[in-house]
C-alpha cells in the first residue's frame, strides 16, 4: 500500500520503532522530504501557472522560500543573508568542486567563509590556479568551443547549430564580393576560402 521505497525502509527498522507511530511517521516523512538542493532548484525554476493569480503565485513562491529557509535553518536576517551568499558561491563552482563540497557539507550547509576555505583547500589540493575561468556548472551562456576551451565562444568563431543550416555558395552565382581588409595588419590582398 505504501510502496516499495517505504517497504524497504521498514525492513531496516527495529521492533520498537515499528510499534511507535510518531517515530514511524518521522522516519517515513524524512524519507520523502525533499532535499534543500531540490527545494532551491524548484524555487529558482518556478513559473506562474496560466490559471494562477499573481497573489496566488506570490503566496506559493513565499511558501517555497520559507520551506527552503526552514530546511537550511536560516531563521534570522543574518543567516538568510549568509544562505543567499553561500548559494550564489555554490552556483559558481565547477561540477567536480561542487560534488566534493556537497559531500563534505552533508545535511548542513557551509557559511560563506567556510565555503571559501573549503573551495581554497580543494583548489590547493588539486594544484589549480585561482585565475582560471570561473565555470558555473549550470551556466547556459558558457559553451565549450571545438578547441576544448571553456568560456564564451571566441570572437569570430561561428558554428552552426546543425549541419543542415549551413549555406554553400558557389562563387560564380554570387554577383558581388565585399572587399575585405585584415583588421590586424590592414592588408586587403587575401583570399577567402
Amino acid at each position: 500500500m505504501l510502496g516499495d521505497k517505504v517497504s524497504n525502509l521498514l525492513v531496516n527498522l527495529g521492533e520498537e520503532e515499528l510499534k511507535d507511530y510518531e517515530s514511524l511517521k518521522q522516519v517515513v516523512l524524512k524519507e520523502y522530504e525533499p532535499s534543500p538542493k531540490i527545494c532551491l532548484e524548484n524555487f529558482r525554476k518556478v513559473k506562474r501557472y496560466p490559471d494562477e493569480t499573481f497573489s496566488q503565485f506570490v503566496s506559493r513562491l513565499t511558501s517555497m522560500w520559507l520551506y527552503y529557509s526552514k530546511l537550511r535553518g536560516a531563521n534570522d536576517f543574518e543567516s538568510v543573508n549568509q544562505l543567499i551568499i553561500a548559494d550564489k558561491m555554490f552556483e559558481m563552482l565547477d561540477s567536480e568542486t561542487a560534488t566534493h563540497i556537497d559531500v563534505l557539507q552533508g545535511e548542513e550547509w557551509y557559511k560563506p567563509r567556510d565555503l571559501g576555505k573549503q573551495w581554497d583547500a580543494f583548489y590547493a589540493s588539486k594544484r589549480r590556479p585561482y585565475n582560471g575561468p570561473a565555470r558555473a556548472k549550470w551556466n547556459d551562456s558558457e559553451k565549450r568551443s571545438f578547441h576544448g576551451n571553456w568560456g564564451k565562444q571566441p570572437f569570430g568563431e561561428k558554428r552552426p547549430d546543425n549541419l543542415l543550416s549551413r549555406k554553400i555558395f558557389e562563387k560564380t552565382k554570387v554577383s558581388e564580393f565585399k572587399k575585405l581588409t585584415c583588421f590586424t595588419c590592414g592588408v586587403s590582398d587575401f583570399r577567402i576560402l
